[in-house]
């Protein structure tokens, strides 16, 4: 009979019902606190086992009490749990949970015995694999670990499923890190670039090629608006306001709008130099500031160019409006910041 083998986490939860989440340096009363088995590998466990699959779960825990705690939940399941290894020494693998009224939380995991995941567990899970049996992981174990039970699985002929839990959480968290660096420091000229690779590259190998496709892609999907979509944007606009525009068409506002972007980009090269540094300058004059005045011109625009059935409601053109003037207000601020 086919089953499913689950190699992955063990974890406890220390869950706390908190009123609000704690800011850094406060200490809040919580309202009731509680341990529960975990871990999205024991989890899978037994959400298979309760579907009423033939579970087997290979993993790691520590030979403490809430170890204990983790294999009798996983048996009361039904879930075969002769390979979890009891890792002397090392803790069980644990998150600290925060929940407040609203639902949201807070979580620090401790991966502890997690981290010990290797090769003796790969060869536990994979060993008596067949065609029609399920390998079933997830990423709070060692990467590198689930790379080689995923080939091993597939030599043996069975379906390999991976949930990249919690990889995108990781990506934006290691790769914030990896680039900021401990005194938070911006990269400049490519090193961006190259951190971002190297990070990708320590995930996965193919992933490095993948980031360089992606990089090629965004490069001329960025020069493609540039030639394209930042000259219709701009005809759409002033379109709307002059007749002569109008008339014109299109392909006469091009030049324009070639000759205004080619002098903006010169002028921040050469005023600040560093390429990742424009991003902040060209963020507040592009972005807040643009988009400030962009609302309230369309405020005025809809008045004098729309019939009254396609004008904003009320309640529509107050929003346009303040959004316009909160805008503009932060992006005079951000400018003058910038300058000063």
């Amino acid at each position: 009979m086919s089953g499913v083998t689950v190699l992955g986490s063990l974890n406890v939860d220390l869950l706390t019902e908190v009123p609000h989440l704690p800011r850094r340096g406060e200490t809040v009363s919580g309202r009731s606190a509680g341990r529960l088995p975990g871990g999205k590998g024991a989890n899978q466990a037994v959400a298979c086992a309760r579907a009423g699959a033939r579970v087997r779960m290979v993993g790691a825990c520590g030979t403490d009490e809430v170890g204990d705690l983790l294999v009798s939940a996983l048996e009361d399941e039904g879930i075969d749990v002769r390979d979890v290894h009891r890792a002397a020494g090392s803790t069980t693998g644990t998150a600290t949970i925060f929940v407040d009224s609203a639902g949201e939380n807070m979580i620090v995991l401790s991966p502890g015995a997690n981290d010990h995941v290797g090769a003796e567990q790969v060869d536990a899970a994979c060993s008596d694999l067949a065609p029609g049996d399920v390998l079933l992981m997830q990423l709070e174990i060692p990467v590198a670990t689930v790379h080689l039970a995923a080939e091993r699985a597939r030599r043996r002929g069975a379906t390999v499923v991976l949930n990249a839990a919690p990889i995108f959480a990781m990506m934006f968290m290691i790769n914030g890190a990896s680039l900021l660096s401990e005194e938070r420091l911006v990269p400049s000229d490519d090193q961006t670039l190259t951190h971002q690779a190297g990070f990708l590259t320590a995930v996965h190998p193919t992933f490095q090629y993948l980031y360089f496709v992606a990089v090629f892609f965004a490069f001329f999907g960025s020069l493609y608006a540039f030639w394209e979509m930042y000259s219709y944007t701009a005809y759409e606009s002033l379109g709307a306001v002059s007749r002569k525009v109008r008339l014109a068409g299109q392909r006469a506002v091009r030049p324009y709008m070639y000759t205004y972007m080619m002098i903006a980009s010169l002028t921040l090269v050469w005023t600040i130099g560093e390429l990742v540094v424009i991003v902040t300058p060209a963020s507040v004059l592009g972005g807040l500031l643009m988009s400030g005045v962009f609302c309230l011109a369309l405020g005025w625009t809809e008045r004098r160019v729309l019939p009254p059935q396609y004008r904003l409601t009320t309640a529509g053109r107050w929003w346009v409006i303040v959004s316009g003037v909160l805008l503009t207000v932060l992006g005079l601020i951000s400018t003058w910041q910038l300058i000063a």
